[in-house]
């Protein structure tokens, strides 16, 4: 069996490798278009609103 360190060690590792495989997949050029369309929202004004207003309905 295992000592608890080790466990903590192996959890702590596979934490970081998640952390770095996340932040690759957020950074990746995929995205790029996503977040320049998020970047741009709070320009867009009343399209914005005539949007989310239509959706509530």
């Amino acid at each position: 069996m295992f000592e608890l360190n080790t466990l903590r060690s192996i959890l702590t590792l596979a934490l970081f490798v998640l952390f770095i495989a996340i932040w690759i997949w957020a950074w990746s050029k995929d995205r790029k278009k996503e977040f320049e369309e998020a970047a741009n929202i709070p320009f867009q004004g009343k399209e914005i609103s005539t949007t989310l207003q239509e959706d509530k309905k």
